[in-house]
């Protein structure tokens, strides 16, 4: 069966909502789009240990990655 190309997929997880957003920024750069999910959950439920993913489309996914593993080579505090 083959995958929808529109399905989300998970790139990344972060514990804070400005990486995950700095890696949906830069792949917005590069016209990929990918949406922050989970940051609203820090201000509902500061106790849990934090989630904040980057969403990218399940076609986009491989090139995501391999921006994502560019981005860490140039910020290895993010990973």
């Amino acid at each position: 069966m083959a995958t929808d190309p529109d399905s989300p997929r998970v790139l990344a997880t972060f514990m804070f909502e400005a990486d995950a957003q700095h890696l949906a920024d830069h792949l917005g750069s590069l016209g990929i789009t990918a949406k922050v999910m989970g940051a609203q959950l820090l201000t509902i439920a500061p106790e849990l240990l934090p989630q904040v993913q980057v969403i990218v489309r399940a076609a986009d996914l491989e090139r995501a990655q391999a921006a994502r593993e560019e981005l860490a080579r140039d910020n290895p505090r993010m990973w």
